[in-house]
């Protein structure tokens, strides 16, 4: 059976060997996404066994990550349960899915990264930090992980392991210089109009030229 925030609840569903608990979500229709106000708690789908044992799977982390742990298969005479949303955090800035995760007790900065997709790029982190509400407030302090240094080169692994708080914001920057690839457009009267490639301080004007196969008869 599944039930909770699902298009199908309460319905009772065939399986196999082989279902796992997203299978058996999709049979159900899939989680019920935008329909409601408050989104579905991915992160914490419980499974109810005939035994009276249970326990809770994380299928927005195997989706992130491909952890099949968090995507078990399923018994005979399970009830898959899918609440809402209790918390949420954000990442913001240098990241491949900005905007809101489910909060899981116990998250850290490399968890949040982990659903966010990841850093956008190779490049070195500039600037990181998170913002948090002080408890029953208003208030926001701001916590610094990352400045840049001229001198070093910091990772995500260095943030990792911070813990998170529901609500916070992670706001985080990668180095727009890193590893640039410096060029130079050509158009007008040459024979080919384009961007090429120099070596700054070493390119001269006359190799320029070469590369982009001279000058047209019509060139002043």
């Amino acid at each position: 059976y599944v039930t909770g925030a699902v298009f199908q609840s309460e319905s009772a569903h065939v399986i196999s060997p082989v279902t796992r608990v997203s299978d058996i979500i999709d049979l159900a229709g899939g989680f019920h996404g935008g329909l409601t106000k408050q989104p579905t708690a991915r992160r914490s789908v419980k499974i109810l066994h005939e035994d009276g044992t249970f326990e809770e799977v994380d299928i927005s982390m195997f989706l992130s990550t491909g952890d099949i742990e968090q995507n078990p298969y399923v018994r005979m005479g399970d009830v898959i349960h899918v609440g809402f949303r209790i918390h949420q955090v954000f990442a913001y800035g240098s990241v491949n899915a900005e905007g809101a995760q489910e909060y899981r007790a116990g998250d850290t900065v490399g968890d949040l990264l982990r659903l966010a997709q990841g850093v956008e790029s190779s490049a070195p982190l500039a600037h990181a930090e998170v913002w948090r509400f002080v408890a029953g407030t208003d208030s926001i302090v701001v916590i610094p992980l990352i400045h840049e240094e001229s001198d070093r080169l910091h990772t995500v692994d260095e943030i990792a392991h911070v813990p998170l708080m529901p609500k916070d914001m992670l706001f985080i920057r990668t180095r727009s210089d890193w590893q640039q690839k410096p060029t130079v457009h050509a158009h007008g009267a040459i024979l080919y109009v384009g961007r090429y490639r120099i070596v700054e301080g070493q390119t001269r004007i006359l190799d320029f030229l070469d590369e982009a196969g001279g000058l047209t008869d019509q060139a002043n």
